[in-house]
């Protein structure tokens, strides 16, 4: 028999087109479906009301460090409130030293340029005298002043002789009667005399001799007598 007597040939021509076909067909679709995955994608821009997905990045680390940032404020806040202030405290102290220095230095002058208690006694041996005679009465010189002749006597009159920085001298005395200030008007180291009127006061040694038109009318023995 020959080929064209063969009656099913050309449908197997035809069934090998077809799946010939078929497969181009799916060849180019598959080759389609992938280039449209692997194409570039279009991006959807953000509307105007709506943060990006940046900015609402960005802003979280910011909540973030000025959540840590703000305990540690408050801690030092805290720490400042409950710790004294050295800074203070040392210029209190460095004032209350200064204050000190300045109130013992004020007290140092003050004992300088007073005379005080027992500084000088003539050679008296009293404990009652300084440079200005006897102390708590009124027998006493001027401040600035000083004493040259103090004399205590047995009658419980004392009296000191005064020079002031002119040389002037004058008469101190605190007896019982009364007190007395008034001019010398002799310096003869042991006879001092004062002058008051008519009345005249003797300084020596011996003691205290009042007079009255130079005629003598008390004389008290001394207790003490001494000389600068």
């Amino acid at each position: 028999m020959s080929a064209n007597d063969n009656p099913s040939r050309p449908i197997t021509i035809a069934i090998a087109t077809v799946a010939t076909l078929l497969v181009l067909v799916i060849g180019v679709a598959v080759g389609l479906s992938l280039q449209t995955d692997n194409g570039p994608q279009r991006q959807e821009m953000p509307g105007a009301s709506a943060p990006s997905t940046g900015s609402s990045t960005d802003s979280q680390p910011q909540r973030s460090s000025s959540s840590s940032t703000s305990p540690s404020t408050e801690t030092t806040e805290e720490t400042s409130r409950r710790t004294p202030s050295p800074t203070k405290g040392t210029s209190e102290k460095s004032t209350t030293t200064t204050e000190n220095s300045q109130s013992e230095s004020s007290s140092t002058s003050a004992r300088s340029t007073t005379p005080t208690k027992g500084i000088q006694d003539f050679g008296t041996g009293r404990d009652d005298l300084d440079g200005l005679g006897f102390i708590g009465t009124k027998a006493r010189c001027n401040p600035g002043d000083r004493a040259f002749a103090v004399l205590a006597t047995e009658a419980g009159t004392v009296a000191a002789a005064c020079e002031n920085r002119s040389g002037d001298k004058y008469y101190r005395s605190d007896a019982p009667s009364g007190s007395l200030s008034t001019e010398i008007i002799v310096d003869e180291e042991d006879r001092i005399v004062a002058r008051n009127g008519s009345y005249k006061y003797q300084m020596s040694p011996e003691g205290l001799l009042v007079t009255k038109d130079n005629n003598p009318i008390e004389k008290q023995p001394a207790a003490s007598w001494g000389t600068a």
